[in-house]
């Protein structure tokens, strides 16, 4: 069986009233699920991007997210992250990916969703005004993307050791430090022990945790985010940070990604398509001819 993930735009492509060859995209992925040749879990994240639309438009993602998942949905990238470092001081670590939630559909009212979308607006401004401070690009025709990956691994790996050694001395890890603080949350509700932090602030100082494909692709894309931030001028957008950790959750879960074109291009630039070393495919919403062809060759 495969396991094929969607983002935000292919999901709506297939759930919006799909025309042409999307229409037939779904048709086939209906017939891999129906004949167990193709599973397509849901990635958390995308309902989460779902948030703005009408409740029908919403209904109509669920639905079909429920039927081409048979219910199943990926964890958050941040529980991942936890269970796949602490495999590596604890042997008997469930490192499953998938989990069948008991509800997913969203009862909140109108009103409730309505405002919940207007504070993700107020904050998506926030964020996009802190974190786009560069006034000019760089364009230094010497410099190049690695640098700015190897940089971003770097400083994740600084931060981790300061909160592996915060978390064991029982100090709080601050709520604006969100993808932390969920990472050790997630470690706390697996029972960590203070062994088992020590092996993980020794792991910390290799490149063990390199060896893990969701960190190294998370990682990288958020290199290539920044490099194109500051060698081209790009700007950061408030949901790169969900579109970097569904890519990363596509490619350690699943054996193929459709996402849009921006986050394709930088896949394949990492080299994550590669069909030497991994058995893992990505398109662009754009390829649908490719898209076909792949899913009748497998289903």
């Amino acid at each position: 069986m495969k396991l094929i993930l969607l983002d935000q735009n292919a999901i709506s492509n297939l759930a919006l009233s799909p025309a042409g060859e999307w229409f037939e995209i779904l048709d086939l992925l209906k017939s891999g699920v129906k004949n167990k040749k193709v599973l397509c879990p849901t990635p958390l994240e995308t309902i989460n991007e779902s948030i703005h639309l009408s409740r029908l438009d919403r209904e109509r993602i669920i639905d079909l997210c429920n039927e081409l998942s048979c219910g199943y949905f990926t964890k958050f990238f941040w529980q991942i992250i936890a269970q796949e470092i602490l495999a590596k001081v604890r042997p008997d670590v469930d490192t499953s990916c998938l989990f069948l939630p008991s509800q997913i559909r969203n009862e909140s009212s109108d009103f409730e969703i309505e405002s919940l979308a207007q504070r993700i607006w107020r904050d998506k401004d926030g964020y996009e005004k802190a974190s786009n401070v560069l006034e000019e690009p760089l364009k230094i025709k010497s410099f190049p993307p690695q640098y700015m990956i190897d940089v971003a691994i770097t400083n994740w790996l600084n931060w981790m050791r300061r909160y592996l050694n915060k978390f064991r001395n029982g100090q709080a890890i601050d709520d604006q430090q969100f993808p932390y603080k969920e990472i050790f949350d997630a470690l706390f509700d697996l029972r960590i022990t203070d062994k088992e932090v020590t092996g993980l602030l020794r792991a910390s100082r290799t490149i063990e945790w390199l060896g893990i494909q969701f960190i190294t692709c998370w990682l990288g894309l958020e290199g290539l985010l920044m490099y194109e931030q500051m060698q081209h001028g790009r700007k950061f957008r408030y949901n790169d940070e969900l579109d970097r950790s569904r890519a990363a959750t596509a490619f350690h879960v699943g054996n193929c990604f459709i996402t849009d074109y921006k986050m394709a291009t930088m896949l394949k630039q990492l080299g994550l398509d590669n069909s030497e070393y991994f058995d893992f495919k990505v398109f662009s919403v754009g390829e649908t001819k490719n898209i076909i062809t792949y899913l009748k060759g497998i289903c």
